[in-house]
């Protein structure tokens, strides 16, 4: 379980952004290169996950297969990710999937799974971004740096993202649940301000889902 703190900046952010982290005391370094993320999010023909959000409803899921690099071709280590957050706390239940199949045959693969056939699920949203990534010398912080997000209403004939939602940054702050004294420090030095951000709200209104 962690904490997870959601800012929204404009593209313009972006040098104050880096120079936040190059000049806090906490000394954010990036642990390994940036990588492109891609999400198919999944819900009910009713849309109840994208409902429980709008309603603000305390304890929410989602479920998501992710996947890093290439859209297309030959998928290396996808998974199927149930995300639970209650208020400003989150969790994941990661379900490893095979590798070196191709999305159709990742998605052929799910219609039995529990997860998914238990709830009557569906795909429904696609999503795609650049992930930047930064952890405190200690290690005790995270922050996660989403660029050029594009949302696509998920079909069958293949993965595509045509809605861009590239004029904002998403960052993300992420701790654990026995650091939080520590990061009232933390925020000391944080000049940005959290804000209510759903990726899979913000898609689904964006590309006019008829469902909701």
């Amino acid at each position: 379980m962690r904490y997870e703190r959601k800012y929204v900046l404009p593209l313009n952010g972006e040098a104050m952004l880096e120079q936040a982290l190059l000049l806090h005391p906490e000394a954010f370094h990036q642990p390994y290169p940036d990588r492109r993320i891609n999400n198919i999010y999944f819900d009910t023909a009713a849309r109840d996950c994208y409902l429980d959000n709008q309603r603000g409803i305390s304890l929410r899921k989602k479920v998501r297969l992710r996947w890093y690099g290439a859209p297309d071709g030959a998928i290396d280590h996808p998974v199927l990710e149930e995300k639970f957050k209650r208020n400003h706390m989150g969790w994941k239940e990661i379900h490893r999937l095979p590798s070196g199949l191709t999305l159709d045959g990742i998605l052929t693969e799910l219609r039995d799974n529990p997860v998914i056939a238990a709830a009557e699920l569906e795909p429904v949203l696609n999503n795609s971004y650049q992930r930047s990534y930064r952890v405190s010398a200690d290690g005790r912080f995270r922050v996660t740096i989403d660029q050029q997000l594009a949302f696509g209403a998920y079909e069958p004939q293949g993965f595509s993202c045509p809605y861009p939602f590239s004029d904002r940054i998403i960052v993300e702050w992420k701790y654990k649940k026995k650091d939080l004294d520590s990061a009232e420090d933390f925020a000391r030095y944080w000049p940005f301000r959290a804000k209510r951000f759903s990726k899979y709200s913000t898609g689904l209104e964006m590309v006019a889902d008829p469902a909701i």
